[in-house]
């Protein structure tokens, strides 16, 4: 059960939030990590007795483990100083974006990937979603080695390079007015001889152009409901709609989009239920 409510709900919750959010910028996204990390960390604690190892015992096992376990602390203490950490300070774990520039037979398109990365002691830098996937795959060996019913099948990674263009996801940088925001962007490139990601050589650039925009709003009504929802738009979609000259242009071009990504359903779907739970509820005596 504590298997169940601590790790793997907490696993869940960062999966959920970088396939249907995919943002950085509010920190939700590394407190959501850190959170599963602790999880993670603490879990052999709640082992049997008997079967309860130490933290060096596990981290032979699973290296990654004794890194989570210093990321743990870390989060914990904001600053870790004695026995030789992997990991020294809180601000060493940061949100970025990561970009990644594409090619097919259609032309250049990119993906956008929301991550979580860790500065570690000796200048390498470490995926902190890559590490939480290594550390919840041993425990779930563990799980089995100790009989347990259910069947564990891997973590793995969800979306692997190359990213086709249909299921690539556009970024999303969260910032709220008023309060100081800190963003991290990694632009990179898919090497197709290589067949892997490198980072973007901007070296010889003369001028890197970061556009932002906010995102605009539509009202969907059904079932005499309404409600008003954020159309996400890509750089191109947003210069389009701003040149649209009527609103009635603007709002079909919106939800045209929102149909696209499978928003308006969802919007109607979410009214329909609204509608269903304002009617009155009849109770009937039967004699």
């Amino acid at each position: 059960m504590k298997f169940h409510n601590d790790v793997l709900t907490s696993y869940a919750k960062v999966r959920i939030f970088c396939k249907e959010q995919n943002s950085v910028g509010n920190g939700e996204l590394r407190r959501l990590m850190l959170e599963c990390a602790s999880a993670l960390f603490h879990f052999r604690e709640h082992l049997p007795p008997h079967e309860r190892r130490t933290r060096s015992l596990y981290a032979t096992h699973c290296p990654d483990y004794g890194l989570v376990g210093d990321i743990a602390n870390a989060y914990k203490h904001h600053e870790l100083t004695r026995h030789n950490p992997q990991v020294t300070a809180s601000t060493d774990i940061f949100e970025i974006m990561l970009s990644v520039d594409y090619k097919d037979g259609e032309g250049p398109y990119s993906d956008s990937e929301a991550a979580v990365h860790v500065t570690l002691t000796d200048g390498s830098c470490r995926d902190l979603g890559e590490v939480l996937r290594n550390v919840v795959n041993m425990w779930k060996l563990k799980m089995v080695e100790l009989g347990a019913d259910e069947e564990y099948l891997p973590s793995k990674r969800r979306f692997v390079p190359p990213v086709p263009r249909a299921t690539a996801r556009k970024s999303n940088l969260t910032m709220t007015q008023g309060v100081a925001c800190q963003l991290h962007l990694q632009p990179m490139v898919y090497d197709c001889e290589q067949q892997k990601l490198v980072q973007e050589d901007l070296s010889d650039a003369e001028k890197v152009v970061f556009r932002a925009w906010k995102n605009p709003s539509l009202v969907v009504r059904s079932m005499g409901q309404e409600i008003e929802i954020e159309v996400a738009v890509s750089g191109d979609e947003h210069e389009h709609y701003g040149s649209l000259e009527s609103e009635k242009e603007q709002v079909k071009y919106l939800r045209e989009i929102a149909e696209r990504d499978g928003h308006l359903d969802n919007a109607i779907e979410s009214l329909r239920q609204r509608a269903l739970a304002s009617q009155p509820c009849w109770s009937i005596d039967c004699i």
